[in-house]
């Protein structure tokens, strides 16, 4: 039976809790203005009365929290607030949250995490706020801001959350690692759910104000209000997930980890053309509206370094006429156009084909790593598989405060979470050290070796942020 390891075993935790509910219906919590609600979507054929009756609230009161309802009624699909129950003797009343938060552990991280938040809902005074201070002295305490959807108060969870809760806990074993006597770290973790719902609340918190870095959040509407409220109080704000932010080009106070598509085709392209051997790409024909954005940048990338290319279709690996096309002497590289791979499953067998007369390579993606290609393959990555000493302690350590080794799927965002927490508390200690912003900008764009990704942000230019080049291309080539 799995150990029961909890957040505090990192880091104090305070938090407060909802009274007990007779029974909690199977919904997602939430707290707002400082009153728990569940996030109902309106189900088909259901009325404001039945859903008044199955909630044992009022529809005056579902009206006084969703008050477009009285214009223009229930919408199929759509998500509206309503306030969760609580028995107190013989009277019921909304849930708040408690103003005394008592000393308790978040959450356990096992792999079951159903079971998170099943008794006891988990809240702090807006959006699940967890604050961990470690030292009052501004001067040597630095204040990181998680958002993450998490989804600890939701009764039936998303499993496609559990990246942000592996990704979480390895930037707590980062903060455990990096504290120390002469720097404490104060964390403030907001589980902020998937839409832009109570960001600007949370953004309004004066704490916020003072935060020396912010992780997160993951989706494009969150990121559109926290990247302004980034810029405008000067607060470096690391986004972990995404791969397209439009304000990275304007905004100097964001960093994203996720390489572009653009940087991805650029990269591949100066290591086709600096190969030791000759290299003849094969491209796919295709409509150009039916081309995805990536394969045409590295098309373009191919063709304006003068690699040498050759066009072919479908129809013509389908029917085995690839003699005229392939190079003897060189490493024929397939590009297709296409991002997914199961569109290329019924050509892969006219592929195999190939091998023993000649050198065929498939340009494949680091999401295809899953499936069982027997070709040889060039890809970019920003992650690799690191099997050092480095990388074996720290599953230990792992085990040792969470009861369970961390999920083997690749990539693994425990170490993901590790590496860019481990990186950034690492610079804003060496950026507290610098006196022009020349230093700094130095110190952003220093190199991080880390246990899953190595990291380099540069920025875009004057007036924008810093993207990470460190990408690593992959190849299973025997050449």
């Amino acid at each position: 039976m799995k150990k029961t390891i909890l957040f505090i075993a990192l880091l104090t935790v305070a938090y407060s809790v909802f009274a007990q509910t007779d029974s909690l219906m199977p919904y997602p919590i939430d707290t707002v203005k400082h009153t728990a609600v569940y996030r109902y979507q309106v189900e088909k054929s259901i009325g404001l009365y039945r859903i008044s009756k199955n909630f044992g609230v009022t529809q005056e009161e579902i009206i006084k929290w969703n008050p477009q309802l009285n214009e223009r009624g229930l919408h199929v699909d759509e998500i509206i607030l309503i306030p969760v129950r609580v028995s107190e003797g013989a009277a019921s009343k909304p849930v708040e949250s408690a103003t005394q938060k008592p000393t308790l552990p978040l959450a356990t991280m096992t792999r079951d995490k159903q079971q998170i938040s099943n008794d006891i809902q988990l809240k702090a005074e807006t959006q699940h706020a967890v604050a961990m201070p470690l030292h009052s002295d501004k001067s040597d305490t630095l204040d990181l801001v998680f958002m993450l959807p998490l989804q600890a108060n939701a009764v039936k969870r998303d499993p496609n959350m559990d990246r942000f809760y592996d990704f979480y806990a390895g930037s707590l074993l980062a903060i455990r690692k990096v504290q120390s006597p002469n720097l404490h770290i104060r964390v403030h973790t907001y589980d902020i759910g998937k839409t832009e719902i109570g960001i600007q609340e949370i953004l309004a918190k004066p704490a916020l104000k003072q935060a020396d870095m912010i992780i997160g959040p993951v989706y494009n509407p969150q990121i559109a209000l926290v990247a302004e409220f980034a810029k405008e109080n000067k607060i470096m704000t690391l986004l972990p997930f995404s791969s397209s932010v439009p304000d990275l080009e304007s905004n100097p106070y964001l960093i994203q980890f996720n390489s572009t598509s653009d940087l991805e085709a650029t990269q591949m392209a100066n290591y086709l053309s600096g190969a030791s051997h000759h290299v003849n790409c094969i491209l796919i024909d295709a409509k150009d509206e039916d081309i995805p954005t990536s394969v045409k940048q590295l098309r373009n990338a191919i063709i304006n370094q003068g690699i040498p290319y050759t066009t072919t279709s479908i129809h013509a690996i389908m029917r085995d006429s690839l003699s005229g096309i392939l190079n003897e002497g060189a490493e024929n590289v397939f590009i297709f156009n296409t991002e997914r791979y199961t569109n290329l499953q019924t050509v892969m067998p006219h592929l195999l084909k190939t091998i023993g007369r000649y050198n065929v390579t498939l340009l494949s993606r680091y999401s295809w790593q899953k499936e069982k290609i027997l070709l040889p393959q060039v890809y970019g990555s920003i992650f690799h598989t690191d099997s050092t000493s480095a990388a074996i302690s720290y599953q230990s350590d792992f085990d040792l405060y969470f009861g369970h080794i961390p999920a083997s799927d690749q990539p693994r965002y425990d170490m993901l979470g590790y590496d860019l927490t481990h990186h950034v508390l690492d610079i804003l200690h060496r950026m507290t050290q610098a006196s022009t912003e020349e230093e700094k900008t130095e110190i952003i764009e220093s190199t991080y070796h880390g246990l899953q990704s190595d990291i380099q942000f540069r920025r875009q230019n004057e007036n924008g942020g810093y993207l990470n080049h460190k990408i690593k291309i992959v190849s299973t080539s025997k050449q």
